[in-house]
């Protein structure tokens, strides 16, 4: 089975698939990420890309619960605007709904998803953003957005900008394409900030929904900094109560609140992650699954085996032989 395609319409327009997150967030260009399976399945995933002077508009859609850490480009503004109605979004420590759009003014990235999840990303150059702003009396959209993580936004405007949007994937990526981006950027990139400047209601129109940040959410980060820094040591879940000096019940609601999964099953989730990235460098030849294995704290093969074909729909002995082939 192939498991990537991807389909170039030029320079500017890029359209991914595959079954490998890795791929995924690898070819999405001028941002640094990093994103791991938390939940078993195989990956089924979707990159769209569109580059614009100014302007970079993805659509991504991964079939299973990711999270994505990293940072966005120097000097841009993001936003992330749901395209369907599927569980549970945290970004930054707040839960997420369709109708507010995500907010990246400092460029880290921190975002969970769930399963079956579909977004649109728009990158927008900072001095552009404002420019247009002033252009259509929003003078003030640098401060209104300062500090901000999520906007509650106006709801129809919000959905004209979901429309606009998938038209102009279908119109640039579907069958028969003929529309060049080069031919229009200008028109199109005003065209986006218009509509995505609409979307954000002025202060004195805004309905303002208190936002929900996790009580715990400090807590949980620093007990996962622990974790991605101790992944090739055995920890237990006595040894991260004593880190964060915390009873458990406290620590299980912190990691279902951000992650809806347990300490344990979020660390396994990554030490998983970190031994298929290596597999997928290895040489049979040269390496074998169970000194890999080890060396991310897996010292029962027989468990190990389980959980990883459990989470990545094959053995890791295949991962190996597969991408090195």
């Amino acid at each position: 089975m192939a498991r990537s395609s991807q389909v170039f319409i030029d320079n500017l327009v890029m359209s991914l698939w595959s079954h490998d997150i890795d791929e995924i967030v690898e070819a999405v260009r001028f941002w640094d990420l990093e994103s791991t399976q938390l939940r078993p399945g195989t990956v089924s995933g979707q990159l769209c890309q569109i580059q614009m002077e100014g302007l970079q508009v993805l659509y991504t859609q991964v079939g299973c619960t990711i999270r994505t850490r990293g940072s966005a480009p120097p000097n841009t503004i993001a936003f992330g605007i749901a395209k369907n109605r599927v569980g549970r979004t945290v970004w930054q420590g707040h839960e997420c709904h369709y109708d507010q759009l995500i907010v990246n003014t400092n460029r880290e990235v921190d975002f969970k998803t769930p399963d079956d999840y579909e977004q649109f990303v728009l990158t927008v150059d900072k001095k552009l953003l404002f420019e247009t702003a002033d252009s259509v009396c929003r003078r003030n959209l640098a401060k209104e957005l300062r500090q901000k993580s999520v906007v509650d936004a106006d709801p129809i405007a919000l959905d004209r900008l979901r429309k606009m949007l998938t038209s102009l994937f279908e119109t640039n990526l579907g069958q028969g394409a003929n529309l060049r981006v080069a031919d229009m950027s200008e028109q199109l990139t005003g065209h986006l900030l218009a509509g995505l400047i609409e979307a954000i209601p002025a202060p004195d129109t805004a309905v303002h929904q208190k936002l929900r940040p996790f009580k715990r959410t400090r807590l949980a980060k620093r007990v996962e900094a622990y974790m991605l820094d101790h992944l090739d040591i055995p920890l237990s879940l006595q040894d991260l109560c004593e880190v964060a000096g915390t009873s458990e019940r406290s620590l299980h609601y912190a990691f279902h609140d951000l992650f809806d999964m347990s300490p344990m099953a979020y660390l396994k989730a990554h030490r998983l992650n970190q031994v298929r990235r290596q597999l997928k460098t290895a040489t049979p030849e040269a390496n074998r699954v169970i000194d890999i294995a080890k060396q991310w704290g897996f010292n029962h093969m027989g468990h190990f085996s389980v959980d990883y074909k459990a989470m990545f729909g094959e053995s890791p002995s295949l991962t190996l032989r597969r991408f090195t082939g």
